[in-house]
């Protein structure tokens, strides 16, 4: 019977080698897996970021408050959530933009005037100067 603590002592090592790997692999595995999915979803974020284009077409007075004519020119749905007069956030919500519809949004400013207006997702800001008469 010799040789029999050589073949006990490597089948021990064995299983504690394949016990540290399973320990090792039940702690980082859901931490690659998270990192994966974050990195998609950020790139898939990213992707309709560069597809998408909201136009400011017209800004313009409307029963006494300042109104935005927006539409969604780009290729994918998206959602507008801010409305800046010079840098000023002028309005703030939800509005859900089919790739080219539009909608009118109205703020509590008044004052006729030159103003720089940036229409804001979630992902990108669109800019243009224009003259409320």
């Amino acid at each position: 019977m010799q040789g029999q603590s050589e073949v006990i002592g490597a089948v021990l090592l064995l299983v504690i080698a394949v016990a540290l790997w399973a320990i090792a692999w039940n702690i980082f595995y859901p931490t690659y897996q998270q990192a994966s999915q974050r990195l998609d979803r950020e790139r898939l974020l990213a992707e309709k970021g560069l597809r998408e284009y909201i136009l400011v077409e017209r800004i313009y007075l409307k029963n006494g408050h300042i109104c935005a004519w927006v539409t969604n020119t780009g290729d994918v749905q998206t959602e507008l959530v801010s409305l800046y007069l010079n840098n000023t956030l002028a309005w703030s919500g939800y509005i859900d933009l089919k790739a080219g519809s539009s909608t009118e949004v109205c703020t509590s400013l008044t004052t006729k005037a030159t103003y720089r207006v940036k229409a804001c997702s979630y992902t990108n800001c669109f800019e243009v100067t224009d003259y409320v008469p």
